[in-house]
Formats: structure tokens, sequence, C-alpha cells
């Protein structure tokens, strides 16, 4: 079975829960891993590269219908990030 014949083999609820273990398990944690060294170290595209990686993955929960929850903590996530980092803004190279 070639991937094009299983993709289409799956139902519509089977696609978006592969799609999102594919996209957002898989490829955002890596990236988001090298983006808080890069915040850990006060590089300025850590931050940019978190903050699309945090889009990207909002983007797709909203696109795939993930519950609410999910959105909160989200949100949560980056409000807590501007918290913490407003006041040491100046710090980032």
């Amino acid at each position: 079975m070639t991937s094009e014949q299983f993709y289409t083999s799956m139902d519509k609820q089977e696609r978006r829960l592969y799609l999102q273990q594919v996209l957002t398990d898989q490829g955002f944690d890596a990236i988001a891993a090298i983006a808080v060294v890069g915040i850990w170290f006060w590089r300025t595209w850590g931050l940019w590269v978190y903050l699309t990686c945090w889009a990207i993955a909002f983007g797709l929960s909203v696109f795939l219908g993930v519950p609410f929850w999910s959105y909160v903590l989200l949100l949560s996530n980056v409000a807590l990030l501007y918290a913490l980092l407003r006041p040491r803004r100046e710090s980032f190279r």
C-alpha cells in the first residue's frame, strides 16, 4: 500500500488525528526545543522561532478542531513567556 492509498483509505477523523500527530507532535517539538535553547542564551531568533512554532500550532489546532482547553493552554504558554521576558527585553542579542 502506498502512502497515498494509506491516506485516502482513512476517514476524516483519522486523517485529522494523523496530521495532528505528524505535524505537531514530531516536527514542532524539535524546532521548539532549538528555540528554547536560543531563548536560554538570550538570542532574539529563539524568541521568534518559538512564537512562529506557537502560531503554527495554534492554527493547526483551530483547523483540526482540537478541544477548547488546548487553546487555553497554548495562550497561557505565550502569556507566561511574555510576562517573564518583557522586563528583560533589552538583554536579547
